[in-house]
């Protein structure tokens, strides 16, 4: 069979643009750090990246979650130890109250006092978080929870009725806050049934206004239901401390996990610069020698020998 110096020579031409090619690839992966320049090369491995991506693109979602859980617990955390400490005070006026050697003027000043602490503790119960949020009014985040009510003068709750989670793993949600129903309101009262504290602080400021009982039945009432109060504040605050470890464990999980699949992602689409590199010698050496090859070959003629 013959083979016409065309067809050779194109032979030759191709060879040196498939070397060429091989070597342009390499190039391209040693510019880009990157084994897998297109899908088409690798078009599994290339799926393999996409999910890895997507994956760590997820975890960092749940890691955004946990800060801005952590954020808003936090805010709650300091709203429930100002309300401790106005319960506290309250508790104080109360016992100072049940003296016998008060007059009329003192239970009155007791009472300015006790009004004052009513403000701070609706204040803190309408506690906004960075974002301006209602950190107790659940769902209704931009509704003021507690709102005076004028025709009762007493404060009624607004708010919603679903407690705000955050999804901070695959499986793992935690509340980012509490309802402030829970909290303030249907607190069991001694005197039988539920009131919230606001019920509590204007029964006692109305009783300091009024007649005054000796035997000090209504100020008794009052101290057992800010004592149970308290409870509700350390239960509240018990579960917000839970969740704030809560979401530091799942924090350390979400680092490592990211860190593992990152590390299979780079084994994956990273390239070996070493094994590159060395490739791309050898292949420009090869190319280098396919052209010479071709140009002597090109060369050639049997006019030369005659």
């Amino acid at each position: 069979m013959r083979v016409s110096t065309a067809w050779s020579q194109q032979l030759s031409v191709n060879a040196m643009m498939l070397k060429q090619a091989n070597l342009t690839k390499v190039q391209e992966q040693i510019s880009s750090g990157l084994k897998i320049s297109t899908p088409a090369e690798d078009p599994a491995g290339a799926a393999r990246v996409l999910d890895l991506e997507r994956t760590i693109s997820k975890v960092n979602q749940h890691q955004s979650n946990i800060s801005t859980a952590r954020g808003r617990l936090g805010f709650e955390e300091s709203a429930l130890d100002a309300s401790t400490n106005i319960v506290f005070r309250a508790q104080e006026l109360t016992i100072q109250a049940m003296s016998g050697a008060l007059n009329s003027d003192d239970r009155l000043a007791i009472k300015f006092e006790i009004d004052q602490l009513m403000e701070q503790m609706v204040g803190t119960a309408n506690t906004k978080n960075a974002n301006g949020e209602y950190i107790f009014a659940g769902e209704f985040s931009t509704t003021p929870p507690f709102v005076k009510n004028t025709v009762t003068d007493e404060y009624d709750y607004q708010g919603g009725t679903v407690q705000r989670v955050l999804q901070i793993g695959d499986t793992r949600q935690v509340a980012d806050g509490d309802l402030g129903l829970n909290i303030f309101e249907n607190i069991p009262s001694s005197i039988g049934g539920n009131r919230s504290i606001f019920g509590t602080l204007k029964a006692l400021s109305d009783g300091l206004a009024g007649p005054f009982n000796s035997d000090f039945t209504g100020m008794k009432e009052v101290l057992a239901d800010l004592d149970t109060t308290l409870g509700r504040f350390l239960e509240t605050r018990t579960s917000v401390g839970a969740r704030l470890n809560a979401l530091d464990n799942q924090e350390l999980q979400n680092e490592k996990y990211v860190i593992d699949t990152q590390i299979t992602l780079s084994e994956t689409q990273d390239l070996d610069y070493a094994e590159a590199i060395s490739k791309f010698h050898l292949q420009s050496t090869a190319l280098s020698a396919a052209q010479q090859t071709f140009a002597k070959v090109k060369g050639l003629s049997l006019f030369n020998y005659l």
